[in-house]
C-alpha cells in the first residue's frame, strides 16, 4: 500500500483513539479531578467515593488510550504537514478544556494569588491562607503559608484574570485555563518557527512539542503557569534567530518573571543570532547589551505591577518543600539516614537531616550551573536550542524543587530543532512515566486509588489488544510497513 493512503488512515486512527482518550480523561476529571473545595455554582463538586473511583477508572483508560495514540503518531509525523498536527492537537485539548484541573491544584494557588493581589495584600510575603474563606482549602495544605514563588509578570497576570473573571472559583480557573491556551498556540507557532529555520520537520516537531503528552495533561488539564514560561521564552529564541536580539532578551527576561528557570534561555540567545558569526567582541557587547536589557525590564516590572524586588526572596519557596522527585533531596535524605544509623551505632555524626539535604543540594546546583556554562560554550557547535535544552533538563534533574511537566522546559527546544533525538523508545518512554507518575486529583497515590488506576490501564490494554488498532500502534499492518521502509522512528 502506498504512502499516499496508509499515512492519512494512520493519521485518523490516532486522532481519534487520542480524541478517545482525551474525552475519557475529562469524563473523569468531573469526579476524580481535583475538585475545588467548594464551589457555589455546583459544577465541579464531590460526588462521593463511589463515583471518584469510577471517574479514575476513566481517567487512565483515557490515558492510556492518549499515550498510544501519540507513541503511534510519532512513527508517522516526520512525514505530516503542520496544519494536519494542529488539527490533531485542537482535537485532543478541545475535551480537555472546560473541565476540572487534572493531575494538579496548583491552579487554585494561582486563583488565590491573583485575590490576593486584587485586595491588595504580599503576595510575596503571605501564603494564600491570609485570604481565609472556602478557596484557601482547595489548596493543598504545604503551600497555604507559603509566598507565590513566581515573578510578578505571572502574578499579575493572575489578578489580571480574577479582576475579569470575579472571585468565583470555576471561571476564574477557566480564566487561567485560557492564559494556557494562548500560550500553547504561542508555543505552536514558535516550534514551527525554529523548526521551519534549522530545517527540520514541522510536523515532527510539533509532535515531539505541542502534542506530547506532558504538554495536553499539564500545560492543557492542569492549567500550569509553565505554558506562559515556555510561550515567552520560546518566542525569545523565535527572535533571536530573526535577528532582534534585544525583543528577545525582553521575551525571555519576561519569562523569567513568571518562573526564574527561563533566565538560562539569556545564555544562549547571542549564538542564536545571525549577526553574530563566531565573533568575540561583537558577541560580548552584545551580552552587556543584553544584561542591561533584562535588567531594566525586570525592574520595571516589578515597580509597575507594585510589588518591588520582594520575589527574589521568595523564590526559595519551592525548596521549602521536599520534593520526591528532587534527585538531590532524595540523595540528602539517604545520606541523612546513613549519618542517623552510624550515630545510633556509636559512630559520632556531626551532620543533622536539614544540613546534610541542604549540603547536597548546594553541591547539585553548582553542578547544574557548571554544566550551563558548559553547554553555553559549546552552543555555536553543537545548535543554541539543543545546548539550551539539555541545561534545561539538566537543571530540572539537579534542581531541589522538581515537579514530572519540569521535562518540557528542556524537551521544548529540544523537539523544535531535534525531535528525532527524542523520537526512540526509551525517549517516548520516559515521557509516558513521568505522565503516569501523578495521579488525576494531584495527590499522593493511596491503595484505593492504584487499585482503580491499575483496573483503568487494564481495560484500555484489553480494549487495544481486542482491535484492529493495537496493529496500527504496534507499527505492524500497512501503516508499520510504511514506517519502516521510509526509515521513520
Amino acid at each position: 500500500m502506498t504512502a499516499t493512503t496508509t499515512t492519512p488512515a494512520a493519521l485518523t486512527l490516532c486522532r481519534r483513539i487520542g480524541t478517545s482518550g482525551s474525552v475519557l480523561l475529562a469524563l473523569g476529571g468531573w469526579t476524580a479531578g481535583s475538585l475545588p473545595a467548594y464551589d457555589a455554582s455546583g459544577l465541579w463538586r464531590e460526588r462521593g467515593a463511589e463515583a471518584a473511583d469510577v471517574g479514575t477508572v476513566l481517567t487512565y483508560l483515557g490515558l492510556v488510550l492518549l499515550v498510544c495514540a501519540w507513541w503511534r503518531l510519532g512513527r508517522i509525523a516526520g512525514s505530516l504537514g503542520a496544519g494536519e498536527l494542529v488539527r490533531v492537537l485542537v482535537w485532543w485539548s478541545a475535551p480537555l478544556v472546560i473541565g476540572p484541573p487534572l493531575f494538579s491544584s496548583d491552579v487554585y494557588s494561582y486563583v488565590a494569588q491573583g485575590l490576593m493581589s486584587v485586595r491588595g495584600l504580599d503576595v510575596y510575603q503571605l501564603g494564600p491562607a491570609a485570604l481565609g474563606g472556602p478557596l484557601v482549602h482547595s489548596i493543598p495544605a504545604m503551600w497555604q503559608h507559603t509566598p507565590a514563588p513566581y515573578g510578578p509578570a505571572f502574578v499579575g497576570m493572575a489578578q489580571a484574570v480574577v479582576r475579569l473573571t470575579g472571585s468565583a472559583v470555576v471561571p476564574a480557573v477557566l480564566g487561567m485555563r485560557a492564559v494556557c491556551l494562548a500560550s500553547l498556540a504561542v508555543i505552536v507557532w514558535a516550534v514551527r518557527a525554529l523548526a521551519r529555520a534549522t530545517g527540520v520537520s514541522e510536523g515532527g516537531a510539533l509532535w515531539a512539542a505541542a502534542l506530547n503528552p506532558l504538554v495536553i495533561c499539564h500545560l492543557v488539564a492542569g492549567a500550569h503557569n509553565d505554558a506562559l514560561m515556555l510561550a515567552l521564552m520560546m518566542t525569545g529564541l523565535v527572535l533571536a534567530r530573526r535577528g532582534r536580539l534585544l525583543w528577545a532578551v525582553v521575551a525571555v527576561s519576561l519569562a523569567t518573571i513568571v518562573k526564574a528557570p527561563a533566565g538560562t534561555a539569556l545564555l544562549f540567545l547571542v549564538p542564536l543570532s545571525p549577526r553574530w558569526r563566531g565573533r568575540i567582541w561583537p558577541g560580548v557587547w552584545r551580552v552587556l547589551a543584553g544584561a542591561s536589557v533584562a535588567t531594566a525590564v525586570t525592574a520595571t516590572v516589578s515597580v509597575v505591577t507594585g510589588r518591588g524586588l520582594g520575589w527574589i526572596a521568595a523564590l526559595r519557596t519551592p525548596v521549602s518543600v521536599e520534593s520526591v522527585w528532587s534527585a538531590s533531596t532524595d540523595v540528602g535524605r539517604l545520606l541523612a539516614w546513613a549519618a542517623s544509623v552510624s550515630h545510633t551505632a556509636g559512630t559520632e555524626s556531626a551532620w543533622s537531616r536539614p544540613d546534610t539535604i541542604t549540603a547536597v543540594r548546594v553541591v547539585c546546583l553548582l553542578a547544574a550551573l557548571v554544566a550551563i556554562v558548559l553547554w553555553a560554550r559549546r552552543a555555536p557547535a553543537v545548535g543554541p536550542e539543543y545546548a539550551l535544552g539539555l541545561s534545561l533538563l539538566t537543571l530540572v534533574v539537579l534542581s531541589p524543587a522538581v515537579q514530572p511537566w519540569y521535562a518540557l522546559w528542556g524537551l521544548l527546544p529540544l523537539a523544535a530543532t531535534a525531535w528525532h533525538r527524542l523520537s526512540g523508545a526509551w525517549q517516548k518512554t520516559l515521557v509516558v512515566v513521568l505522565v503516569f507518575s501523578v495521579l488525576p486529583d494531584g495527590h499522593g497515590p493511596a491503595l484505593d486509588d492504584l487499585v482503580t488506576a491499575s483496573l483503568g490501564i487494564a481495560l484500555a490494554l484489553a480494549a487495544l489488544y481486542g482491535s484492529t488498532a493495537l496493529r496500527w500502534l504496534s507499527g505492524g499492518g500497512a501503516g508499520g510497513a510504511f514506517a519502516e521502509q521510509k526509515g521513520l522512528p
